[in-house]
């Protein structure tokens, strides 16, 4: 079905708590999970929060000049940026999850362009058949993890940035993702096709086609 083909392996945002992001989700915290329990993750943050303490010291004192003073505030600021990163992480599995125990039978939505006839349900399949190739790459699991990750650093800059500038963000996140939606449309498309062919070749008494993986 095509709601088990995934343009990515990779989780990213707007493809809902489907298998695949659950299983990404849970890996990547029971990996920084393991982290935060460990020694070193521990030794690490007490160096940084003593530096936030030491900054935290000199801008109370008064005594920085203007670009001192700013250079201050972005090491407080940097001093807590992993551990926030931990807790989004475990937010983000802690939703998957608890959106999972409510919907246990998750399909991802699907809206493609309709089928109308044998020629464009083939035509549809053989499109599907080489975005299926394209995708299994490992040279595409590379870009789409760029693409997801730029994404994700203008959806950050969108929460804070003047409002002049959130149309800007709000566009670059949709072109960021656009390469993976297409591929993504192009597989719904080609599963559609397969249920067309099916649907057809039963009313005529013949075996359809095979859905394309």
């Amino acid at each position: 079905m095509a709601s088990e083909i995934l343009a990515t392996r990779r989780f990213w945002p707007g493809g809902g708590y489907g298998d695949a992001a659950v299983r990404q989700l849970s890996a990547e915290w029971a990996l920084v999970s393991e982290l935060t329990r460990s020694s070193v993750w521990q030794e690490a943050r007490s160096a940084w929060s003593k530096t936030r303490r030491a900054v935290k010291t000199r801008l109370m004192s008064r005594k920085l000049e203007p670009e001192e003073i700013e250079y201050a505030r972005e090491r407080m600021l940097g001093s807590d940026i992993a551990s926030e990163i931990v807790d989004e992480i475990q937010g983000a599995y802690e939703d998957a999850i608890q959106f999972r125990r409510e919907n246990p039978a998750y399909e991802r939505p699907q809206a493609v362009e309709p089928i109308h006839n044998e020629a464009e349900a083939y035509e549809a399949i053989a499109d599907g058949e080489a975005a299926i190739r394209m995708v299994e790459l490992p040279g595409w699991d590379v870009i789409c993890q760029r693409l997801i990750a730029r994404h994700m650093a203008h959806f950050d800059l969108l929460r804070d940035c003047d409002s002049k500038d959130a149309a800007r963000h709000k566009r670059i996140m949709l072109d960021t993702l656009w390469p993976i939606a297409e591929v993504q449309k192009t597989l719904d498309r080609a599963a559609a096709a397969v249920a067309f062919i099916r649907a057809a070749t039963a009313q005529d008494g013949t075996d359809g086609a095979t859905s394309p993986r």
